[in-house]
């Protein structure tokens, strides 16, 4: 595995600054959780290393790929950057059912039918939710929602794994579980 590196990252909306020069480097297992204040970026930083936001300054990259580099005019897209991510919102498809919508990721890689059906399938076992792998998101609770874009981020082992308040609505017990 790659560490994550972020250097000098700089985004601002308007003439509202946002992120003044963020750096951090993080070592591959290594789990980190931002803290801060409504509004101080947190969310922003996560969707900029995602791709979602393009920062005005700044270098990003895991291991020896560079996702973004201002000085050498670097932006990788993010169908590119292959990494987890889990939005606030969940971004579930409504149309598909627990299964399809955690196979997605798998489907665009092209990765073989049987090898999706087999860590689909253990990725909802992981999290609780193999007895529900026919149910549309509709059918689900916000916790079990919320487990499902969590599987959707892990299936295809990506290098780095993104979290936006990934386990707020779940109870303690089911917390601590999808922390395992």
């Amino acid at each position: 595995m790659n560490k994550l590196v972020v250097e000098n990252l700089h985004l601002q909306y308007g003439d509202n600054p946002i992120l003044k020069g963020v750096s951090m480097t993080l070592s591959p297992g290594e789990v980190v959780a931002l803290l801060g204040a409504s509004g101080s970026g947190k969310t922003t930083l996560l969707r900029s290393v995602a791709g979602l936001e393009q920062p005005s300054q700044g270098k990003i990259a895991i291991g020896e790929s560079v996702l973004y580099d201002s000085a050498a005019g670097v932006d990788m897209p993010v169908e590119q950057r292959s990494l987890g991510l889990v939005f606030q919102s969940y971004a579930l498809w409504p149309h598909k059912t627990v299964f399809e919508n955690v196979a997605y990721g798998l489907r665009l890689r092209n990765t073989s039918g049987a090898d999706i059906d087999k860590r689909v399938t253990e990725a909802l076992n992981n999290l609780g939710l193999g007895h529900l792998a026919q149910r549309l998101p509709h059918q689900l609770s916000g916790g079990q929602q919320q487990r499902v874009a969590i599987a959707r981020a892990l299936v295809y082992n990506p290098p780095v794994v993104l979290m936006d308040e990934p386990l707020s609505n779940l109870d303690a017990k089911l917390r601590e579980e999808a922390r395992a």
